[in-house]
């Protein structure tokens, strides 16, 4: 008996997961009567998973046995029936059971006399089955149609990896349906037709399908009717990137040996590429692996019309044009750097961050570089017999299997992706580079300080004609000198460049000389973080962008600059963030902004969870320039602009030179906003109508709020006017007298950037605008008189402030009319909690300042904590009882203007 006793019992008891039953004394042993008694037995069980009758007599009766027994069987994995004489009806029970089954993976059927009538029937199961993915059908007497149905199966099945038909009488036409299937089926890995009477015809139809086919990895050929014309087809399509096959038996075909060597050659490079493939896919879905990431963000600063958007023309190799459109707001390009070229590629497709980075990893970990082959360093190599594998190859771990079911891009996808020049393309040194160039326009500087980022590499650019103009040198050193210093606020610690733009006007080396002295004699030792030019021995660079005058070589420092840059490119960035930003830069399609939960939810399908982990992920890619993560309240932490360019052209609409950057006046007058607009430009006060018409309804409100939340706007709601206040586009300095009690705030040791003195407006006139509305109608609040440079605003019923900014002493005047205690000292109380709230929420704490107060009887200025510590009148009476500013760190807006 075949199947003894402690076999049974193993099986009935679930105590055994693999049954092997062999002949003895090497003869064919007939296991159809003892199948019954086992089949009953494996009804009910459910820890086989494997079972192997391999050279026993198990033929059709047994068969049948068998798959009555296995018919809502979801354990089997694996069954082996080989060299068991089965014939026609042993194959139509395997095919009924198969089309049912959805557990068993492999199948061996080898050495059976299954026939051409049973390939049929098989194939019609493999049609619907979708678990099977080895199926073993060498030598069972199969000709061309049931190969061609088998052909036919291969076209819709998705789970098929390993088919063997070795053996059988497959011919060129077997071959061709077979090719035919290749080329549309993306699942088979492995495929034996060796011994198959296949000639040329075939070949060339198997050649043809290797240039489309994207899966197979195995191909046996040998011991056929091929020759060196269908062998060198083979070898064409295997050239090609797209495939995946790295072996080829074509051995016993009675082929030249220098077209085997040239197989080889192919081959011996489709295995390093094969490598690479495994090493970059393990890369991709590892959660431990981090990368130099090579992404740096590049910010041009400057005067308008220095050649900014020249410059970023230059440094992509575009055409210059004469009088190019000045910059509105910040425009965005994307960059590819490719150091083995030595120049930048504009790119507008999101850039595939994980991919890029996997190279990196990749390109540095312990596995060699890979050459690929040259057909002259194999020699007379011979093609080593070929030998299938009895199971498939284990496959890489996809995201689907991972524990922490990641839903990363899908193994498929990228091997289909991923070629030769996926590799060889990118390389250790090159970079990806986020180009911002800022609008130099004075009204765009107060929405810079959103953008700005302590990290990347600034560009200052300035028109050298202008510093050796006597006239117009003064101004010129005063732009250079407020951007320098706008940086360093922001970026204390961030790598700066000062550029001179028309070169070519500049005729001789002492003019440079001029330059440099100028540049030298302000600046002295204040910026450090300025790279200097060592080659001409230079603070600064000189180029010309209509001739392209030290283009490369300024490009070059970039790229060496921001390869230097421990905190940029040179910090290591783990996989699970940058997989992370592709899944966040894939939302672009649906949204231009998403909530801080929906960022959550798909980052923890990546591994990442925790708040401050995501924030910490959020801030690097703001850093980067590749989204807008705004943290100094709760609710600007929750909106995370993904999108950036759509949020500065959306406030570009409304803060903006209206004499320069210019409306359709016919569409304007036609929606009737002409009015709105002229009111808009000259009074900085705008309607929800011309809102609506530049942001458009659905998208209106959000920026209304976030302009609000970032400062840049507030209501103006005095008596009937329902209105908003842009005061960064107040353009009329004042020119009245200034009277009051001062209280000096001296930003002359630090510096007082554009946009300080307008968000005070803006908290000023959101404070008295909320006042009005809770007082009534009734309350007597006069209208705001609003400069570019002075304010004077009704902030509660008979409390009025006015405010007043002197930008070439650095200063910041509180002016006070009433010389009482209590307004004097809220007065002091209310400008200093706003100025911490702009220092906390906009400028990175980065502003300093002192404070002076006047003494009313003697007009002397005296520093505040000596003035509070001897009680000055009438700023302070008891320092016990005398409260400091509201707190400002992390209090949403609308609480803090309620506390002042």
């Amino acid at each position: 008996m075949a199947f003894d006793q402690d076999l049974l019992d193993a099986v009935a008891n679930n105590s055994i997961t693999k049954v092997k039953v062999r002949a003895k004394n090497q003869d064919y042993q007939d296991v159809k009567d003892d199948l019954q008694e086992f089949s009953r037995i494996l009804q009910g069980n459910n820890s086989v998973v494997e079972l192997d009758v391999q050279g026993c007599v198990v033929g059709d009766e047994g068969t049948k046995h068998l798959c009555d027994a296995l018919v809502t069987n979801i354990i089997l994995k694996k069954l082996t029936l080989s060299n068991s004489k089965l014939a026609n009806d042993a194959t139509v029970c395997l095919s009924e059971w198969l089309t049912v089954n959805q557990a068993l993976t492999h199948l061996d059927l080898s050495y059976n006399e299954i026939g051409t009538f049973g390939c049929v029937h098989l194939a019609d199961a493999l049609k619907v089955n979708r678990v099977l993915e080895t199926l073993d059908l060498a030598a069972n007497r199969i000709h061309y149609p049931g190969c061609g149905r088998l052909a036919s199966a291969l076209k819709v099945n998705e789970s098929l990896k390993v088919l063997n038909l070795n053996g059988n009488y497959i011919g060129s036409e077997g071959a061709e349906s077979l090719a035919n299937a290749l080329k549309v089926n993306c699942s088979l890995e492995k495929l034996d037709i060796g011994s198959g009477h296949v000639a040329n015809i075939g070949a060339y139809a198997l050649g043809d399908a290797l240039r489309q086919n994207t899966t197979l990895e195995v191909l046996n050929l040998s011991d056929n009717a091929i020759r060196d014309d269908g062998a060198n087809a083979l070898a064409n399509g295997l050239q090609k990137d797209i495939s995946n096959v790295v072996v080829l038996d074509v051995s016993r075909n009675g082929i030249a040996l220098h077209i085997e060597n040239r197989i080889n050659v192919v081959l011996e490079n489709k295995k390093i590429q094969s490598q690479l493939r495994k090493n970059f896919i393990d890369t991709l879905n590892s959660k431990s692996k981090k990368t130099f990431w090579n992404r740096s963000r590049v910010m041009f600063v400057g005067q308008a019309r220095a050649g900014k958007s020249s410059l970023v023309r230059s440094f992509l190799d575009e055409a210059f044009q004469e009088g190019w459109d000045s910059t509105i707001g910040v425009q965005i390009s994307e960059t590819e750097s490719v150091a083995t070229k030595g120049h930048w590629t504009k790119t507008d497709k999101d850039e595939n961050a994980s991919e890029f980075a996997a190279r990196i990893i990749m390109l540095e970990s312990t596995f060699p570089q890979a050459e690929i082959v040259e057909e002259n360093k194999i020699k007379e190599k011979k093609s080593s017999r070929f030998k299938f594998p009895g199971r498939a190859s284990k496959r890489n771990i996809t995201s689907a299997e991972s524990t922490d079911a990641t839903p990363e891009p899908k193994e498929e996808k990228i091997t289909r992706e991923f070629n030769q020049s996926l590799l060889t393309h990118f390389g250790r040194n090159d970079l990806i580079l986020s180009l911002w160039d800022f609008g130099g326009q004075s009204v765009f500087y107060a929405m810079h300080h959103i953008f700005l980022t302590k990290t990347g590499i600034y560009i200052m650019v300035f028109d050298m004609r202008e510093l050796l103009n006597l006239s117009a040198q003064a101004d010129a050193l005063s732009y250079v000198a407020f951007w320098l210093k706008s940086i360093r606020l922001h970026a204390p610690d961030a790598a700066v460049l000062i550029v001179g733009t028309f070169a070519d006007e500049i005729q001789e080396r002492k003019e440079i000389a001029a330059i440099n002295n100028a540049l030298l004699g302000f600046m002295g030792g204040d910026f450090p973080q300025v790279v200097r030019n060592n080659v001409e021995n230079l603070t600064f660079f000189s180029i010309d962008n209509q001739s392209g005058t030290g283009i490369r070589a300024l490009r070059k420092k970039v790229e060496d600059t921001a390869r230097n840059d421990a905190r940029m490119t040179g910090k290591e960035v783990s996989m699970q963030h940058i997989v992370l930003l592709d899944k966040i830069l894939s939302m672009r399609k649906n949204s231009d902004f998403v909530t801080f939960d929906d960022v959550k939810a798909v980052a923890s399908t990546v591994g990442i969870r925790g708040h401050e982990a995501l924030e910490q992920a959020l801030t690097l890619f703001h850093e980067r320039g590749l989204l807008i993560y705004l943290t100094s309240t709760e609710t600007l932490r929750n909106i995370i602009i993904i999108q950036p360019q759509w949020l500065i052209d959306a406030l570009a609409k409304v803060i903006r030179d209206g004499g320069l950057h210019r409306f359709d006046a016919t569409e304007i007058e036609k929606r009737g906003l002409t009015d709105d607009l002229k009111m808009t430009f000259e009074s900085g006060v705008t309607t929800r109508d011309f809102l609506e018409y530049v942001w458009g309804k659905e998208h209106w409100a959000f920026f209304l709020d976030l302009m609000e939340r970032t400062m840049l706007l507030s209501e103006w709601k005095f008596k009937h006017e329902q209105v908003f206040l842009i005061p960064s586009v107040l353009h009329q300095d004042y020119q009245g007298e200034k009277n009051g009690l001062r209280c000096i705030f001296d930003f002359s040791r630090s510096f007082l950037p554009n946009g300080v003195f307008q968000r005070m407006i803006c908290l000023l006139v959101a404070h008295s605008s909320r006042s009005y509305q809770k007082s009534g109608e009734m309350a007597i609040l006069e209208r705001p008189k609003l400069f570019k440079n002075f304010a004077s605003v009704d902030f509660e019923p008979g409390f009025r402030i006015k405010v007043y900014e002197d930008t070439k002493l650095q200063h910041f005047y509180l002016l006070v009319d009433d010389n009482s205690l209590t307004k004097s000292n809220r007065s002091l109380i209310v400008i200093q909690s706003m100025l911490r709230k702009i220092n906390s929420d906009i400028m990175g704490n980065g502003l300093s300042w002192e404070i002076f107060l006047e003494d009313c009887t003697t007009g002397e200025m005296t520093r505040y904590d000596r003035a509070r510590e001897k009680c000055l009148s009438p700023w302070f009476e008891d320092i016990i009882q005398t409260p400091g500013p509201v707190s400002t760190e992390n209090v949403d807006l609308i609480s803090f203007l309620d506390s002042l």
